[in-house]
């Protein structure tokens, strides 16, 4: 087989795959279309109240990365500034490298947040850093420890993860920085997102088109939304009868992010026919993971190409 044929070949395999196009303004609207969820015991929240949040970035032992740690604050900040429900203070101040060599966000009370006057303080941190040179390069391996704290009376760690992002190896020295520098916005993206999908309030579905294939939200990259973002439907049950909690909440199904919006966004429903979102419905966002394609990616340097 020719190269000409090997790439028909993969292109009818791909488009194979991909099923048709998501293309909801085409889709038709049937009686299923019309029905709402209405939460009649929902709380009453004020629309506009954001929580006021700061970046901090603590390198502790690692001073001489200096650009690993202004691509972690300035990655948080500019995540986070988008977030519709977020006031991000202290802009100019967020890349600040605290140079404690003591500070660390295993205990980020003690990484300069007395005095912090915000709601929550996003501590980032290089946890570990290992070299070795092997098979003609340098081979790399960083953690990054990430810490939300609320600021609160009683000021206490409410959300830590630590991320080891896949870092292909260095050809040589010159390079080293520059693969920590994008492994660090990686890492500090990924806990952005994390921040959205266990902060952020629930979004509701404004309207559903193809019996319920596709999902109008109210959420776009106000929220950090991105394509191919997972979301899940839920409702809310009253289980005080049988002795359960008051209010629970009732997943619905799940589905992928396929058009974005500032304010909006597509979201083709999974098993659409099998499953009830209406509108109405919650809306939350599934935590964001590294998969193969993007180890594979990171690997081989190919992002660096796109």
């Amino acid at each position: 087989m020719n190269s000409t044929r090997m790439i028909l070949a993969a292109a009818a395999v791909s488009a194979a795959l991909s099923g048709c196009v998501f293309s909801p303004e085409t889709m038709p609207k049937f009686g299923r279309d019309n029905e709402v969820y209405i939460d009649a015991g929902a709380p009453k929240r004020d629309a506009e109240a954001k929580a006021r949040v700061a970046v901090r970035v603590a390198l502790g032992a690692y001073q001489q990365y200096a650009m690993v740690g202004q691509s972690l604050a300035s990655t948080l900040s500019d995540k986070l500034s988008k977030f519709a429900f977020f006031d991000l203070i202290d802009r100019s101040a967020a890349g600040e490298m605290l140079k404690d060599q003591a500070a660390s966000a295993e205990d980020p009370t003690e990484v300069g947040l007395k005095g912090v006057e915000s709601d929550f303080v996003v501590v980032a941190s290089i946890a570990s850093l290992t070299t070795r040179y092997a098979a003609g390069a340098t081979q790399l391996d960083v953690q990054f420890d990430f810490s939300w704290v609320s600021m609160g009376e009683d000021q206490r760690v409410i959300l830590k993860k630590s991320i080891r992002p896949t870092v292909r190896d260095a050809n040589n020295t010159n390079e080293i920085e520059g693969l920590l520098v994008r492994a660090a916005e990686r890492a500090a993206t990924e806990f952005s997102q994390t921040i959205s999908s266990k902060y952020a309030p629930p979004a509701r579905v404004m309207e559903t088109r193809g019996g319920g294939e596709a999902a109008r939200i109210n959420l776009g990259q106000d929220y950090g939304l991105e394509e191919g973002m997972e979301v899940e439907f839920f409702e809310i049950v009253d289980n005080s009868s049988v002795g359960g909690e008051v209010r629970d909440m009732s997943v619905v199904g799940r589905g992928v992010v396929k058009r974005i919006e500032a304010r909006a966004a597509w979201v083709q429903v999974s098993d659409f026919e099998k499953v009830r979102v209406r509108r109405g419905c919650y809306v939350r966002v599934l935590e964001r993971r590294e998969g193969l394609g993007d180890r594979l990616m990171e690997k081989f340097g190919i992002n660096e190409m796109l």
